[in-house]
């Protein structure tokens, strides 16, 4: 099994290295930006693809994955 785990400056890097390097089973990207997400989804070559939306808590240092934020 092979992971892979890592930040970019752009979308479009993340795009080519995936393309480049991975196995073409899955990519996730994670972003609050529905139009950068998109993009990925679409030309991330990989069987499947997901997306993490998730949104920072108005006052506190942390993500939230409540019901109640979607």
């Amino acid at each position: 099994m092979k992971c892979c785990i890592g930040t970019v400056n752009s979308v479009f890097e993340a795009i080519d290295k995936i393309n480049e390097y991975s196995g073409g089973h899955s990519a996730t990207v994670m972003t609050t930006n529905t139009d950068i997400a998109k993009k990925f989804m679409e030309q991330v070559d990989c069987a499947v693809v997901y997306q993490m939306h998730q949104r920072v808590l108005p006052m506190a240092d942390k993500w939230c994955r409540c019901r109640a934020c979607y």
